[in-house]
């Protein structure tokens, strides 16, 4: 019955996890998307902010 319950336990794990990932994907995929694009940066902006030269 151990086992049982140890195949209950992991079932019930990710059951929770993949809760948390679907609640996680809603709360990214309601970001409206000009919010989006000022919060994100170029290759070439994010290279003069870091102070990278080519």
């Amino acid at each position: 019955m151990d086992a049982m319950n140890d195949i209950q336990k992991i079932r019930t794990q990710i059951e929770q996890h993949q809760a948390e990932q679907e609640q996680v994907l809603h709360r990214t995929m309601s970001v409206p998307e000009k919010e989006l694009r000022e919060k994100s940066y170029s290759f070439k902006e994010a290279a003069n902010i870091l102070g990278i030269v080519k």
